[in-house]
């Protein structure tokens, strides 16, 4: 916002401008207006402690001084005041020079030139000059997909309690209900073998039967032959002597 000696408002109400970050130096703000508005302005260096001084604006006050702006010349017959605003609130005065004043996102800065002679009144409201800034719209982060449930353990199947070791029990010996009182107790069968049985091989041929009657004749022939034997040997014996 800048009002002349005159009671003039360049471009009324005011100009806005953007920038970049999160904020500005006032001289900043008005390189950005001479940009995109071509408001003219012309600053010098004054000191190290009050930075950079404005000395016109919008052709205020007329002309150049020979050899250009500077601390000596800058406030010959005025000077401007500078104002910031927060928010469309009342304006306040910086008592700086434009380079070390900071501005933020929705501040507004005020010029207004003083003559000497005089005591000028700040420049008009900056309320509704600019339109409230919206902050950008936030992205949400991006929501990971949920993930998959755990897969489940391949559970095995109940191992069963081993049976507890049988105890052995004394066998009773086991009688037969018909047999009567005092005999021996039949023994038990043979096992089954568990192998299949073995067939028998072809029976092999038995000698004849001996005829009845016939051991006798054998012997009656044996002593025959016996005494034939005898009796040759006897002949032997005699005919030899």
């Amino acid at each position: 916002m800048v009002r002349h000696a005159s009671g003039a408002v360049y471009d009324a109400p005011g100009v806005c401008v953007g920038f970049a970050g999160g904020s500005v130096t006032m001289e900043g703000a008005l390189q950005l207006a001479a940009q995109q508005y071509g408001l003219e302005y012309r600053a010098a260096y004054y000191n190290s402690s009050m930075g950079d001084e404005l000395c016109q604006v919008d052709n205020e006050p007329r002309g150049t001084p020979q050899g250009g702006w500077s601390a000596s010349n800058c406030f010959n017959g005025g000077y401007w005041a500078t104002y910031t605003s927060t928010g469309g609130g009342p304006w306040a005065a910086t008592g700086e020079g434009i380079s070390n004043v900071t501005l933020h996102d929705g501040d507004a800065a005020g010029f207004a030139y003083e003559p000497n002679s005089s005591r000028e009144p700040p420049p008009p409201s900056p309320a509704g000059v600019c339109p409230t800034p919206v902050p950008p719209p936030t992205t949400p982060a991006a929501t990971p997909p949920p993930a998959p449930p755990p897969s489940p353990r391949a559970s095995s199947a109940p191992v069963p309690p081993s049976p507890p070791p049988a105890v052995p029990q004394a066998l009773a010996p086991i009688t037969s209900p018909s047999a009567p009182a005092g005999s021996s107790p039949t023994p038990p069968a043979a096992p089954r073998s568990p192998f299949p049985p073995v067939a028998a091989g072809p029976a092999r041929p038995s000698a004849p039967p001996t005829p009845p009657g016939s051991t006798g004749y054998a012997a009656a022939a044996a002593a025959a032959v016996l005494m034939s034997a005898l009796a040759a040997f006897r002949l032997l014996r005699g005919g030899g002597a």
